[in-house]
This record gives structure tokens, sequence and C-alpha cells, in this order.
């Protein structure tokens, strides 16, 4: 698959391998967006790209607030005009011991690492709508896969 020219969307880029992602993709001439909820990381990930040549644009998002999410993708999409790669990969994982179980952190976890992965690879989805081409998909065990989209007119 040829890369260059395409333009990346990456879930949980602050660090980890959303972070990793963003700089091989950048390396390959991708245009991405670097989205998460800290945006002081987000912004020194994006000078990284650009004094190596690439393109970035910091979207701070919680990937649990749907309306947010839709700000920020329409605020990338009216710089970059698309999406055609998504990397969904935000998550979050609270410790807590056994006796001391705190439901509202696990409603959170799943809350992102499930239904946010469902929100943003639906067919109706608004990224859909937007042109998206190639899903990549991070699995709660850790996999990554890449899926076809659905995207009217292709």
């Amino acid at each position: 698959m040829q890369l260059q020219g395409k333009v990346a969307l990456i879930t949980g880029a602050s660090s980890g391998i959303g972070k990793a992602t963003a700089i091989k993709l950048a390396e390959a001439e991708v245009k991405v967006g670097l989205a998460a909820r800290r945006a002081e990381k987000l912004e020194s990930l994006k000078r990284q790209i650009e004094s190596n040549g690439g393109e970035a644009k910091v979207l701070e998002m919680d990937v649990s607030n749907p309306a947010d999410v839709n700000s920020k993708i329409a605020e990338f999409i009216s710089v970059f005009g698309r999406v055609d790669i998504l990397f969904n990969n935000a998550g979050v994982m609270p410790v807590s011991e056994i006796d001391q179980f705190k439901i509202d952190e696990w409603h959170a976890m799943v809350d992102t690492n499930l239904a946010r992965v469902i929100l943003f690879t639906q067919p109706q989805s608004f990224l859909c709508r937007c042109s998206v081409r190639d899903y990549a998909w991070k699995s709660a065990r850790g996999t990554i896969s890449v899926l076809p989209a659905y995207s009217p007119g292709l």
C-alpha cells in the first residue's frame, strides 16, 4: 500500500503505540492528526514530526465525549480535507486491587476501550461520511488489523 500523501487520524497519539505509529506514518510522508487528551505531549510530538519534515495537527480530544470527537474531527478535516487512515488506538487501563474494585473506573475503561472503537468504526459514523478509506484498529488483545472501510461513492 502506498502511504505517501495519505491523511491519518491517530487516537491515543500522545504515547506508546500511538506515538510510535504517528512518527512512522509521518516518516512515510503521511499527514497525521494527533488525537489524545494530553495536549502538551501532542505538541511535543508535533514539533518532533515537523522538525523531520512531516505535517501534523494536534487534536486535544477525549474519545469518551462524542461531541468533542465530532468537533475535533471536523476541525481536522477542515485542515486536511479527508481521513484516509484511522488508527483507533486510544485506551485506558486503571489499576486497582481486586478488593477495591472501582466500578466507575471499570465503566470508563469499557467506554473508552470498547464503545469508542465501535463509535469510530461504524459505517454510519461521522468518519465514514468524511471519506475514510482505510481503518487500522487496535483490539483489546493488542493485535492490529487493517479493515476495509465503508465509504459512499468509492
